[in-house]
């Protein structure tokens, strides 16, 4: 419907639509509603203190799933598959790792929003949305845990031509504002890797 194309265009200019559903979207949402504001603390790992990488590993815990305790453990798991360094090959809930510069892995976040890049992350002073800092020189990679599943797709797909027209009657400056002022509120000028206890 053109209702429906005039929606989906301004949900994915919000960033919305990047989201599948299912597990892997749950678990990035179990971790934002049990960590946000937790305070770091590095090799903690629990709901009152917690580092990158074990407020990921509680997360996941809830799950049933186990991809190691550190950065390293999770980069090399068998239970994680690596996705490259393109941020466009990501969904939410998959995985930012970072190194310290020596190609050791030393931080983590759960990709929100791929079409904003942005992540939930354990970092000082306390665990929040902030920007992917996509720094080659520390060393970067994106990874999806296998243990996690997309929901289903939606069975009904908004008509391609639809959602073209759409886009031209909504035009670019509109649209350009809308994911200005309307995607989420982040504090992009906080970011501070802190690391874990495997660095």
């Amino acid at each position: 419907s053109w209702m429906g194309a005039i929606w989906q265009v301004l949900s994915d200019a919000m960033g919305g639509a990047a989201g599948k559903g299912g597990s892997r979207e749950s678990f990035l949402k179990y971790a934002e509603s049990n960590f946000t504001g937790v305070p770091y603390q590095m090799g903690a790992m629990s709901r009152n203190l917690a580092d990158c990488s074990g407020m990921v590993a509680m997360a996941l815990r809830h799950f049933g799933l186990s991809i190691g305790r550190t950065t390293t453990a999770m980069q090399s798991s068998s239970g994680t598959q690596y996705l490259g360094k393109s941020l466009s090959k990501t969904i939410p809930g998959d995985l930012a790792i970072f190194g310290h510069g020596d190609g050791a892995a030393g931080h983590v976040g759960i990709i929100k929003n791929p079409a904003t890049g942005t992540m939930f992350n354990e970092t000082p002073p306390r665990a929040t949305v902030s920007s992917i800092a996509n720094d080659e020189g520390m060393g970067y990679g994106f990874y999806r845990v296998n243990g996690l599943h997309n929901g289903s797709d939606k069975k009904h797909k908004t008509n391609n031509a639809l959602m073209k027209l759409a886009k031209k009657e909504l035009g670019s400056s509109a649209l350009n504002w809308v994911k200005k002022n309307l995607s989420e509120d982040l504090d992009v000028g906080s970011f501070n890797i802190g690391g874990d206890v495997g660095t």
